[in-house]
């Protein structure tokens, strides 16, 4: 019953946040070693005002839900987490594109944009987008989003001309592996 909850929740995000834009989400540039904890991360937002210190005794009610899905993202476990993920690749799969890395893959990725977010003060931004278009936006980057169509064109598309420039320079690494993948 949780993982269809959880499962409806993430077709609920995707179906609200995959079509915004994503002008202005940040991503800064991190060392590839850092990885994330969910702990941490939950930890960090408390310490940054951005979840409040009781988060555990108020839970997280409808409302919630449906209005921060950052917060509810730092709350969430690692298994809610890959579950959410899943409900992305599963809706993305019904329209016919193919994400092979694994979610848990994501997980971690998405970890890392928040707590990105969260050390710039620039959670509200990341908020405003969601969960969707963080994820859509890293399977982009990542040249994961089988649809047949041109992986830099589809970046390059979905994030405008000026956040792919600044993509090139903050991940070099992405960026060629992405141009050997491309069928330019």
């Amino acid at each position: 019953m949780r993982y269809l909850i959880l499962s409806l929740l993430a077709l609920f995000v995707f179906i609200c946040d995959v079509y915004a834009t994503t002008a202005q989400i940040n991503h800064p540039q991190q060392s590839p070693q850092e990885v994330i904890t969910d702990e941490y991360l939950r930890t960090l937002a408390v310490e940054k005002g951005v979840v409040k210190e009781n988060w555990k005794d108020i839970g997280y009610d409808d409302e919630l839900r449906e209005r921060n899905t950052i917060v509810m993202w730092i709350l969430f476990s690692g298994e809610e987490k890959t579950a959410v993920v899943d409900g992305f690749k599963d809706a993305f799969k019904q329209r016919g594109i193919n994400i092979e890395r694994a979610s848990e893959y994501y997980v971690s990725e998405i970890n890392n944009v928040i707590y990105r977010n969260i050390l710039t003060g620039d959670v509200t931004n990341a908020n405003k987008k969601g969960l969707g278009v963080i994820f859509k936006t890293l399977v982009l980057m990542e040249g994961d989003f089988g649809d047949g169509k041109d992986k830099i064109e589809s970046l390059r598309e979905y994030i405008g001309q000026e956040k792919f420039d600044e993509y090139k320079k903050a991940y070099p690494k992405k960026y060629e592996r992405l141009l050997k993948t491309s069928v330019q």
